[in-house]
């Protein structure tokens, strides 16, 4: 996921993700840079690589709604969905984060959404 930094400079970093009725679903904590660079800039592009062939990707641009109503829920799904784990954020955060920490669902509105030309 890339967002905004306060200097207008672009942060990347890998992050699980779901498609869930016609947006693109994460998780984040309010105070994590991404949490801090979205509330100031709300907008955030995902591109996903398929595994079994790098040359296949969807980059998804779009308006972001941080959502704290259901967040762990959310976290739960992608970590039962990447882990294959227990559904809850110990693998994610330490203990001490879980309770210091505001957990979000950043959903992702499609803006645009652009693929690689040879798998249209």
């Amino acid at each position: 996921m890339s967002t905004r930094m306060p200097d207008g400079s672009a942060r990347t970093q890998p992050a699980w993700c779901r498609r869930d009725a016609g947006v693109v679903v994460l998780s984040t904590t309010m105070e994590s840079r991404e949490g801090r660079n979205l509330l100031a800039d709300p907008r955030a592009t995902v591109l996903v690589v398929d595994p079994a062939d790098s040359s296949r990707w969807i980059e998804v641009r779009g308006d972001v709604e941080l959502v704290t109503d259901g967040a762990i829920d959310v976290l739960d799904r992608l970590t039962q969905e990447y882990l294959g784990a227990p559904a809850d954020d110990r693998h994610v955060a330490p203990d001490g984060l879980r309770t210091a920490e505001t957990r979000v669902a950043v959903r992702i509105r499609p803006v645009r959404v652009n693929c690689d030309a040879i798998h249209r």
